[in-house]
């Protein structure tokens, strides 16, 4: 359920985020001495150095503004956008089959070719045990044969539950950040100190995320594996009538269990995609990071700071930094753990591999960090 709510309501919750800091920045300008600012911080960037009134208000908005977002998803119109004829009806078997009255349960399992015929897309919540269920197989073949046209989708469900944990350890980083900030940490530790040791602290949580992610890769390779090697005789059913109404229809639609199985080794392997972390989703997880980086340009703003300053820490800052570096750094993340998903056995090299990937990833990060945060601060150039 985790990983559907995430998959079908991020859209919304960026939407949400972006109303929310609009809204903000609106107030923050229209309305200054309605904005309680307890906070000061001495900015420093294209030689303006003041000290610029800090509020922790674009922050706060964006967590209402995300959670409003995936709350309301479920509720959202969508008739009212045309989206009717979207394609966004589903056919979820466990839930639109009975599961209880058998007459039910076998009027429903003859009838899912109908559905399997008509949609445009099948999507697979992938778990480790997948390929150990006799029915889960067969709807992939069954999907294939009735549908030549249609689109499988691997969805393994623990992108998304590492989508959550990466979100809560950027907020970590954030949080430290604007803490740094408000206390001026960096005017009495330096900014080795002050600033770029808070953020690695954050980071910390980062390795055991790393951790879990080589083990989930090693299972997904380990899924393309048992399907070149996959045997029917292997899968296992619950229900005898299921496992009757399987083999009956296989026997009917490839002609042998033999064919069946040549059909899953040679053709079903080549069609499922590879697996990684999508786009809209280092989107949505950037937007945390972009967060603190707009609370910090709207103090400089209101701070007083010209123009060139402020389209600096804009351009430099929010955008060169905050989306486009973390980002990088996301896809960097999940395609090291991906390279590097051997097989997920105890030992102390196995936890020597989970840290030199959590070094590479963590000292990209804070490397280009400071390097863009030098960049912006001393040239306008440099924010390009």
């Amino acid at each position: 359920m985790l990983a559907l709510f995430l998959s079908s309501g991020w859209r919304f919750a960026l939407l949400a985020w972006l109303v929310a800091q609009v809204l903000t920045t609106m107030i923050y300008l229209v309305c200054p001495e309605c904005i309680i600012t307890p906070f000061t911080f001495k900015a420093s960037v294209l030689g303006f150095e003041d000290y610029c009134p800090l509020a922790p208000w674009m922050i706060v908005a964006g967590v209402v503004g995300t959670v409003s977002g995936f709350l309301s998803a479920p509720y959202f119109p969508f008739q009212k956008f045309g989206a009717s004829n979207s394609g966004d009806m589903c056919f979820v078997d466990i839930a639109c089959i009975h599961q209880k009255d058998s007459v039910l349960k076998q009027r429903g399992i003859y009838g899912i070719g109908g559905f399997l015929k008509c949609a445009r897309e099948l999507r697979v919540l992938w778990t480790p045990p997948y390929l150990s269920r006799m029915w889960c197989i067969f709807e992939l073949a069954a999907y294939r044969k009735a549908n030549p046209s249609g689109r499988i989708t691997l969805a393994p469900i623990f992108i998304e539950h590492s989508v959550h944990l990466v979100a809560v350890s950027l907020w970590g980083c954030v949080i430290c950040y604007w803490g740094a900030l408000a206390f001026d940490l960096t005017a009495d530790y330096g900014y080795f100190i002050g600033l770029v040791l808070p953020l690695g602290f954050a980071l910390l949580p980062v390795a055991c995320i790393v951790h879990g992610l080589r083990y989930f890769f090693c299972a997904k390779h380990r899924l393309f594996q048992d399907l070149r090697r996959f045997k029917l005789e292997s899968a296992e059913c619950s229900e005898e009538f299921d496992a009757v109404f399987v083999h009956t229809a296989i026997q009917s639609w490839y002609g042998s269990t033999a064919a069946f199985e040549h059909f899953v080794q040679e053709t079903l392997v080549q069609e499922i995609p590879e697996v990684t972390i999508s786009p809209g989703y280092c989107l949505l997880l950037a937007t945390i990071p972009v967060t603190g980086a707009l609370e910090e340009c709207m103090a400089v703003a209101r701070g007083g700071a010209p123009t060139d300053v402020v389209l600096s820490s804009l351009i430099g800052h929010v955008y060169g930094l905050t989306v486009c570096w973390v980002m990088v750094c996301l896809q960097l993340l999940y395609r090291l753990c991906d390279r590097f998903a051997v097989p997920f056995e105890p030992g102390f090299c196995n936890f020597m591999r989970t840290l030199a990937v959590y070094v590479m990833v963590a000292l990209s990060f804070l490397v280009g960090a400071v390097v863009g945060e030098v960049a912006y601060r001393c040239s306008a150039s440099g924010s390009f």
